[in-house]
């Protein structure tokens, strides 16, 4: 029975080193190579200047962004409450131009566009997806 028990603790353990949970992203770049290892079309972009973003708050300060595409952007915050902040920001935006923003959430990380699959790079990334 002793053995048993330890068989199945150890599978356990082992299993539990497997499963994706939330995630976090110190930098942009750690953020984009996660999005390319899930299948993510970001071989050639631009870094976001994010001045004028960042103007809008000082919360802000720290914000590092980078568009992958026309549509998908990724970005890391200095905070969670920046974060939330810019993801009002995005929501203020779509509901102005009618168009839905597809993202993916992370405590301090967002990838964010209309076309973006939110649900197939929230399990990839360790995010929740939100539209």
């Amino acid at each position: 029975m002793k053995r048993f028990l330890f068989i199945s603790a150890a599978v356990a353990l082992s299993l539990s080193g497997c499963a994706s949970g939330p995630k976090n992203f110190s930098t942009v770049d750690e953020l984009k190579a996660a999005y390319i290892q899930a299948g993510g079309p970001c071989a050639s972009g631009t870094t976001v200047d994010t001045s004028s973003i960042t103007a809008a708050s000082k919360d802000l300060t720290g914000l590092a962004g980078y568009s992958c595409t026309n549509d998908i952007g990724l970005f890391v915050f200095p905070s969670k409450k920046a974060r939330d902040y810019f993801v009002d920001l995005l929501d203020g935006a779509s509901s102005a131009s009618k168009t839905g923003i597809h993202m993916v959430l992370g405590e301090k990380w967002l990838v964010a566009g209309v076309t973006l699959d939110n649900k197939k790079f929230a399990a990839a990334l360790g995010g929740t997806a939100k539209y």
